[in-house]
């Protein structure tokens, strides 16, 4: 697969008008009801190939205004590699997902929701 150099994107990005970018880890397949996915060639990597991806969001950085903490990066490289987690996630505890049943779900990758918005207490 043939990716652009960091310089050439940081260009390509510059060229259409950005002055910033954020990457989303490619998501394939989800239980959820969030339709934020896509089985797609375009989003389909192999492990090795997900990894030097992963470096190239790095690399940009020297390049590009990237607003992906390297840490995140990092923590999604030790993800593939199946490697131990160092910061916790926020799922369920500062981020959650609403779907259009009203349904509250702890985030898009679980594979079942925790109930419905009509179930939650007030909190005042």
């Amino acid at each position: 697969m043939c990716f652009l150099a960091a310089d050439d994107l940081a260009r390509f990005l510059e060229d259409l008008g950005f002055d910033s970018v954020t990457f989303s880890y490619p998501l394939t397949h989800l239980d959820s009801s969030f339709l934020g996915f896509r089985s797609s060639s375009l989003v389909a990597f192999g492990r090795e190939e997900l990894l030097e991806q992963f470096e190239q969001v790095k690399a940009l950085k020297s390049h590009f205004a990237v607003l992906n903490p390297t840490a995140g990066v990092e923590e999604m490289q030790r993800l593939v590699k199946s490697e131990e987690q160092q910061f916790e996630c926020l799922g369920g505890y500062r981020y959650f997902y609403l779907d259009w049943n009203l349904m509250v779900w702890r985030c898009h990758a679980w594979d079942a929701p925790m109930c419905s918005i009509f179930d939650l207490e007030e909190n005042r």
